[in-house]
C-alpha cells in the first residue's frame, strides 16, 4: 500500500505534503497497538508478533526527527514527558517496510 501525504490542517498546526511512499507488506501483517493516545507521560506500543532488529523515529509535526531508538521483541515504551505538547509521528521500520502512526502529548 502506498501512501502519500496531501497536506492536512490539524489544529493550528499545518502538515505539510510528503513525496515518501510507506511500504507496509510485511508489518501490515502484525498488529500494532499504541496508548494512552493521548499522552503526558509516555507511551507504549505493543505488536501481535516479536520483530528483531526494528527501528523507530518519532517525528514532530514540521517533519524533523526528534527521537531514534531500536526495538526488540514485541513491546516498547517511550517516554513523552520531555516532549512539548503536540501532534507527532512515529515510524517503525523493520527491513524494508515500515508502519507509521500518529500520536499526541499532552501536558
Amino acid at each position: 500500500m502506498a501512501v502519500q501525504n496531501t497536506g492536512e490542517l490539524t489544529g493550528n498546526m499545518l502538515l505539510e505534503p510528503v513525496d515518501q511512499k510507506v511500504d507496509e507488506r510485511v508489518l501490515e501483517l502484525i498488529e500494532l497497538d499504541l496508548f494512552p493516545n493521548p499522552s503526558s507521560d509516555g507511551i507504549t506500543i505493543t505488536l501481535s508478533e516479536a520483530v528483531d532488529h526494528a527501528s523507530y523515529d518519532v517525528y514532530d509535526a514540521k517533519g524533523r526527527s526528534i527521537l531514534h531508538g531500536n526495538m526488540q521483541g514485541s513491546r516498547l515504551d517511550i517516554p513523552t514527558n520531555d516532549l512539548a505538547a503536540g501532534l507527532y509521528n512515529i515510524c517503525l521500520a523493520h527491513g524494508q517496510e515500515m508502519i507509521v502512526r500518529s500520536f499526541v502529548v499532552e501536558h
